[in-house]
C-alpha cells in the first residue's frame, strides 16, 4: 500500500497495475470494508483496466479521524479530488459499493470530466424525505453508540441484517476474510464515519442525476 498526505489526513491507496493502454478504475468499499475486500477480483480485472483500490477516510489504512464533521460528504469528496490530481490518472472509471457508491455518485456529479463512467452497487442516491433522513440519522446515532459500547455485539447485529442475506450459496473464504476485516477496523472511526456520513446527514441528489 502506498500512502499520501491529503488535505491533513492520510490516505492509503494501491495501485495494481499501470498499462498505459487500459483505463483506470478507482475501487472504493463500503462500510468497515477496506482494500482487501478486492483482493479476489483484481487479477481479472487486470485484464481489461488498471485497478485501484483505496481506503477511505476511518478505514483499514487511512486516517482514523474521530471528528464526525471531517467524513462530511464535502471534505471526502475533496479528499478524493484531491488524491486524484495528485496521482494524475484522470479520466477514469469509477467503482463504489454502498457507502463507497453513495460518494463515487457525488463525486461524479460534481467533477463530471473526472470520470469515464460509474460503476454503483448496492447503493443509493440520497433520502428524499427530511423525516426519513432524521429517523436515519437517529438510527445511526444509536449504531454509533452500540459501536462504541460494544463492538462484539454490534458486528454480530450488523452481520445480521438482511443486507448480507444471499439466495445462493456464499464462498465461505470469502465470508470469513469480510467478516475479519470487518473486526479489523478502529470503533472510534467507525462511529464517527457513521456520524458525519451519514445517509440522514446528506441530501439525496436524485434531482441532479439527468
Amino acid at each position: 500500500m502506498q500512502q499520501l498526505e491529503v488535505n491533513g489526513a492520510r490516505y492509503a491507496f494501491k495501485i495494481h497495475q499501470k498499462d498505459t493502454t487500459l483505463p483506470y478504475l478507482i475501487m472504493l468499499h463500503g462500510f468497515m470494508g477496506d482494500h482487501r475486500v478486492f483482493d479476489h477480483l483484481i487479477d481479472d480485472l487486470k485484464q481489461c483496466c488498471n485497478p485501484i483500490t483505496v481506503d477511505l477516510l476511518g478505514h483499514g489504512q487511512s486516517e482514523q479521524a474521530k471528528n464526525p464533521s471531517r467524513y462530511f460528504a464535502k471534505y471526502q469528496i475533496q479528499d478524493l479530488k484531491t488524491l486524484i490530481a495528485q496521482l494524475n490518472i484522470s479520466p477514469f472509471f469509477l467503482y463504489g459499493y454502498s457507502m463507497g457508491g453513495r460518494l463515487s455518485l457525488r463525486l461524479a456529479l460534481e467533477f463530471p470530466e473526472l470520470c469515464y463512467g460509474l460503476i454503483l452497487e448496492s447503493t443509493n442516491d440520497g433520502i428524499e424525505d427530511k423525516l426519513l433522513r432524521k429517523e436515519r440519522m437517529n438510527l445511526d446515532e444509536k449504531r454509533a453508540n452500540k459501536l462504541l459500547n460494544d463492538f462484539d455485539l454490534f458486528l454480530s447485529d450488523w452481520q445480521k441484517l438482511d443486507l448480507f442475506k444471499s439466495k445462493i450459496p456464499v464462498d465461505k473464504t470469502l465470508e470469513k476474510k469480510y467478516r475479519n476485516i470487518q473486526r479489523s477496523q478502529k470503533p472510534e472511526a467507525l462511529a464517527a464515519s457513521l456520524l458525519g456520513f451519514s445517509n440522514g446527514n446528506m441530501e439525496s441528489v436524485r434531482s441532479e442525476l439527468d
